[in-house]
């Protein structure tokens, strides 16, 4: 299995699809018009509150590309403080580790399995 970084775009893309693809299942009963509404402002509301944290983890992830752990790191403490993301606690444990700071990336790659405990990650150059 390979995983592939995506960035939050990316990523708020394929949740948005998924959101609708409920959605649509779920028209099929009585009240569907008020499901249907329910989802389309649902859908309104995470673009717009996870855009607003779109620079961060893109940030995050561009630093990660390029080696720069220390700004990895920062812009990924930045953003699980508002979002906690078991991708970006494994990056930032893995960002963590690079710097030796090695309890610190035990702390996070710990807090990435509470929240995922299926989370499988293999890093692809």
């Amino acid at each position: 299995m390979r995983l592939i970084l995506l960035s939050l775009e990316q990523r708020i893309g394929i949740r948005i699809l998924i959101s609708i693809r409920r959605f649509i299942v779920e028209a099929r009963s009585k009240k569907w018009e008020v499901k249907f509404i329910f989802g389309i402002l649902s859908v309104i509301f995470i673009v717009t509150f996870v855009s607003a944290q779109e620079n961060t983890y893109d940030e995050a992830i561009e630093a990660y590309k390029k080696g720069d752990f220390m700004n990895a790191a920062k812009y990924l403490k930045e953003y699980v403080e508002k979002n906690p993301d078991p991708n970006a606690y494994y990056l930032l444990g893995y960002a963590s580790y690079k710097m030796k700071n090695y309890s610190e990336s035990i702390r996070y790659f710990k807090e990435a399995y509470d929240l995922d405990p299926n989370l499988s990650y293999f890093l692809v150059k």
